[in-house]
């Protein structure tokens, strides 16, 4: 029999998956899916708490990453005198867990948002005999009213992100209503009370036995929906083989060497991008078993593995002093960008100095070019792109080259920044001359590029002919820092 090992492709061919995007479904109903602890009902002939143009807020843990994107509560009126629903100010905040008075509370702002009449549907519920409560004066009559109603905030647009096991704060004022309350919660007790502002956050307790009160709210999930978020598969020799032979080679991993059952593990390990922010929950890898070339899968006896172990570590950056990178602000300056052009350069130098403060040890190095048209005549009319600032790590004079550009000159839409890429390529490391880059060999090479427009391919207007088609992609690009 073949002996097997396991091994993993060395370029740790990978697929990482899945996010969760809520569903709206407009109003609410139990057993519909959510992304907090778990819904907090409504308490079946528990107290609504007076608005009373006041502040109220309760937490949540997020039970699942993504956009907060829908938002229902449930509400009633005093001595069931329902009026107009004029709108909501609606906030989320950080938690705090030991705030002042010894409780839990909102602690920071991280998003807030106002609904008007429209924005929101309401939704009648079957009548139930409900008691009201002002904790800012302390009255509280049970029985009071019969009517309710959920509340359904939906779709929101631009909506706060929130990540699995944070605990957040929901806070919910109503404009301009002293007769309407939200209503208490009658699932389990979720960690601290409710809170209600009277100079500062107060926790909110039942008047009728002195117990903890929560409020009833629910912030929904919705079915999965597939996303990508990282792919790096392997590259077949010949995609219409029949039986597919790769590119590359396969590393070994194992946790056990059963050729050595007591030698030290090999475990190989892939970085990857993170695409989206939604939860990992699903891997998928390629690998193959060592000196086994049959089509078909080993035998079951064939020491085939029985588990896997997978880690996900942080990344650690290189910066070590052999380290080099070459980066280059390339910027479209046509009359187009009079309007951008100070902004640009602002931005740029904001970059500049991020570099510098998120990779002190890297050995950096920059340069400054521009591009317009071939039309502007001289270095853009030869070589599609203009230096300005070879190569240097002087900062004072790449700063300087950044601030001395302005914008002018274009003729007409497209510019030249194809035919300028191809000569940069070509002239990254030239030493001297009209675009003498003076880039180093062994460096990686960053191009930062900002413009306006799609450059000119060949033949597309006079004095362009000869220039290639060339196709540029985000894949050209590699990103030092974000």
């Amino acid at each position: 029999m073949r002996k097997l090992r396991l091994a993993v492709p060395f370029v740790f061919a990978l697929c990482i998956l899945l996010g969760a995007a809520s569903v709206t479904l407009g109003d609410w109903d139990p057993n519909d899916p959510h992304k907090m602890h778990y819904p907090q009902l409504p308490k079946t002939g528990g107290l609504d708490v007076a608005f009373n143009h006041g502040r109220l807020a309760d937490d949540w843990q997020c039970s699942q990453t993504g956009p907060v994107k829908d938002i229902h509560f449930w509400i009633s009126w005093e001595m069931d005198m329902v009026g107009p629903i004029n709108g909501f100010s609606v906030r989320i905040w950080s938690d705090d867990p030991c705030g002042p008075g010894d409780f839990s509370q909102p602690d920071t702002l991280l998003w807030e948002r106002d609904f008007d009449a429209g924005q929101f549907t309401v939704r009648d519920m079957p009548d139930d005999m409900q008691g009201w409560f002002d904790p800012l004066t302390g009255y509280y009559a049970l029985p009071d009213h019969f009517m309710w109603q959920q509340i359904n905030i939906t779709e929101i647009t631009n909506p706060h992100t929130q990540l699995e096991g944070e605990v957040y704060w929901l806070e919910i004022d109503m404009w301009g209503a002293s007769n309407c309350g939200w209503k208490q919660s009658g699932s389990p007790h979720f960690r601290d009370d409710a809170v209600y502002w009277q100079s500062g956050w107060r926790e909110l307790i039942d008047p009728t036995d002195g117990q903890s009160m929560d409020l009833a709210f629910v912030i929904t999930g919705g079915k999965l929906i597939k996303h990508l978020k990282w792919s790096q598969p392997p590259i077949p020799m010949d995609p219409n083989s029949p039986m597919p032979t790769y590119c590359g080679w396969d590393e070994i991993s194992y946790n056990k060497d059963y050729e050595n059952p007591n030698g030290p593990w090999k475990i190989v390990a892939d970085d990857f991008y993170c695409l989206g922010l939604m939860p990992i929950d699903s891997i998928h890898w390629w690998g193959s078993h060592q000196y086994w070339e049959d089509p078909q899968l080993p035998p079951p006896a064939s020491n085939l593995p029985t588990s896997w172990w997978v880690g996900f570590w942080s990344n650690t950056y290189t910066t070590g002093t052999g380290t080099k990178a070459d980066v280059l602000f390339l910027t479209d300056t046509t009359g187009s960008m009079s309007g951008y052009i100070n902004n640009f350069k602002t931005a740029l130098s904001g970059v500049l100095t991020a570099i510098n403060n998120a990779a002190p040890g890297l050995n950096i190095m920059y340069s400054v070019a521009d591009y317009r048209n071939y039309n502007d005549g001289g270095n853009y009319q030869a070589f599609g792109v203009n230096l300005i600032q070879p190569f240097t790590a002087n900062i004072v004079a790449v700063q300087a080259a950044i601030n001395g550009m302005s914008a002018s000159g274009g003729d007409d839409w497209a510019e030249s920044q194809l035919t300028g890429m191809v000569n940069i390529a070509g002239n990254w490391t030239t030493p001297i001359g009209p675009i003498g880059f003076n880039g180093r060999a062994g460096a990686k090479k960053i191009i930062i590029w900002a413009g306006d427009a799609h450059g000119h391919i060949a033949g597309d207007e006079p004095g362009s002919s000869g220039f290639p088609r060339l196709a540029i992609t985000p894949h050209s690009m590699q990103p030092l820092t974000h």
